[in-house]
Parts: C-alpha cells; structure tokens; sequence
C-alpha cells in the first residue's frame, strides 16, 4: 500500500513537473488563428491531465484529506495556482499573461477531477454518468472555438483564388470586427444596375485613424497569378480617396516595406481596379515581397470622413 501510494505521489510530481513546462516554456502561438485556438485547446487538456493525477493522488491520502470535497479544493486552488504561475512565468519567455489562459487551466483541472473520480471504482454508478458527461461537454465546449477556425480555414481554402466573397458562407470570418465595417447588405440598386443586388461588406469610415476593411490571414499563396483584383463602390456623390494595403508576414510596419496604391472612387460608381502580381512583389523597399506568405490586405481611407461610407464586393488573384 505504502510502494502504490508512494508510485502515485511520484506520478502526480511528474506530471505535474511536465504540465507546467508544456505551459510555461511553450513558445507562444504564431500569428494565425489555427496555432492561437490549438494554443488554447491545449491549455486544457494539460491541465485536465494534471487534474486527474493529483485528484487520484490525493483521494489515497490517509484520513479526512482524501475527502472528496477536500480534493476538489485543493486540486482546483492547486490548478489555479499553476495557471497563474505559469501565465506570470511566460511573460519572462516571450508571452503575455492572458486571463483567457488562466481560465482555461482552470477549467481543465475541473474536466480531470470530474475524470479521476469518474474513474474511481468506489464512485456509485449514479453518478459516473453525470460525472463523464460533464467531462465530455467541458472538453466540446473547449474544442468548440478550434473546430470552428478548422471550419473558417476550409471555407477560405474553397473559395481561392477569390479571397474574400461578401456572400460566400464564412466569407468575413478573417474579417476582424470595429474598424467600422457594419456587414454584408445587399448592394444599393443605384450601384448593382440589372440584375439582383450582389452582397457586400458595407463600411462606415466616421470615425478611426485608418477606418476600412482588413482582411486579416488572406489565402497566403500568390506565386503563379498575375494580378490581384479589388472591386469597390462609393455610394456617395464626391469622389472618394481609398489606399490599398498588401503585406507578407515579415513585414515591419513602416510603409515603404508594402504594397501600397491609391485609388479615388467616382461618386456613385462601382470599380473593378487590378494591380499586377509583378508590382506587388517589387513594393517593399530593398527587397522582394514573398509571395508565399502575404499575411494582411487593407482597403482604408486615411482619417475620419464623417457621413462617408464605401462597399468592398471582392477581392480575388487572377492568372
């Protein structure tokens, strides 16, 4: 009893030892939202691991501390403890301390509690149902936003070479929210002329340093095409100025290190504007834009316009 119980100390040390430095020495997740929700699934099932083991570590103390109420204390305060631990730790590797994170662990440690006394043979039957059923609806609610960016990235890859369709299902999910996009509506009739109105990102540019439409994580891949197609409409009745932002993922933020191009829109008028592959790649500075890895596109305009507005329709790669 005394070899067994030593063996299951020995264990809960070890991967205990072993979660904490999957969690704190991790490198943090790329800049694509896949590695961000694998990231953050992660952090669950490594706390649910370490969950388990300490639960059934703690269950085999001698006297009132294997009490069940006990264990489910001391395991989720030591789960806790570890993930803000962790999250402190981090910040010293390269990371950033995330609440989000911390309540991750916090879940998984409950997810193995529910497992270790789900396995635990004097465990009445009633409640093993309940109990692994709580289980398996954390982990699907915690795998829930990963499945759901899988999802996003096999729409994008289904539509390429059209990099954003207004009207496609998923069409915005690489759209971030604010900057003052407001949608997909229907076009104005003035601007749609025969025919059904087709669907477009309605954009508001009110308010913001650089208000417009970013499409964040296009599909990365422009090698083998020969121009890229963007197709705008101002509904207003002055001409509208719009800046056209491309980069790749080296990119340093300064200006002269991207594609950048000007447009100005006719009042009341749709556009269909082409740039060729060829200037893309020549834009940055000093070097060669890779056209294996283009990582952002945005359509701005520079500075508030109060009561302006435009419509993105698409944006495409043409051979």
């Amino acid at each position: 009893m005394i070899r067994s119980f030593a063996r299951d100390v020995a264990v809960a040390a070890f991967v205990t030892f072993v979660v904490v430095a999957i969690v704190s020495l991790a490198p943090p997740p790329a800049a694509n939202r896949l590695d961000g929700e694998a990231h953050d699934f992660a952090h669950v099932l490594v706390f649910g691991v370490l969950g388990l083991f300490v639960a059934r570590t703690l269950r085999r103390l001698p006297g009132a501390a294997s009490d069940r109420t006990r264990v489910v204390v001391y395991t989720m305060t030591l789960g806790l403890a570890f993930g803000v631990l962790t999250e402190l730790a981090q910040q010293y590797l390269g990371g950033r301390l995330s609440r989000g994170d911390v309540a991750r662990d916090v879940l998984g440690t409950a997810i193995g509690v529910c497992l270790a006394f789900a396995l635990e043979r004097g465990t009445p039957s009633r409640l093993r149902a309940p109990l692994w059923g709580v289980a398996a609806l954390g982990l699907f609610a915690s795998a829930m936003p990963l499945a759901g960016t899988a999802l996003d990235y096999r729409a994008r890859a289904a539509l390429f070479p059209v990099l954003l369709d207004p009207g496609a299902a998923r069409g915005l999910a690489f759209v971030p929210d604010g900057q003052g996009v407001t949608g997909v509506v229907p076009l104005p009739a003035a601007l749609a002329g025969a025919g059904p109105a087709p669907p477009a990102v309605h954009a508001r540019i009110d308010e913001g340093p650089w208000p417009g439409v970013t499409l964040a994580e296009p599909m990365p891949d422009w090698r083998g095409f020969r121009r890229f197609v963007v197709e705008l409409a101002n509904p207003g009745d002055r001409p509208l100025p719009l800046s056209v932002r491309v980069n790749d993922r080296v990119h340093d933020n300064r200006y002269e290190d991207r594609f950048n191009a000007y447009v100005e829109l006719p009042p009341r008028s749709r556009r269909r504007i082409a740039y060729p592959i060829a200037d893309i790649e020549a834009a940055p500075r000093g070097r060669r834009m890779n056209l294996a890895e283009i990582e952002k596109i945005v359509v701005f305009h520079a500075g508030p316009a109060p009561g302006r507005d435009f419509y993105l329709l698409k944006l495409e790669l043409e051979r």
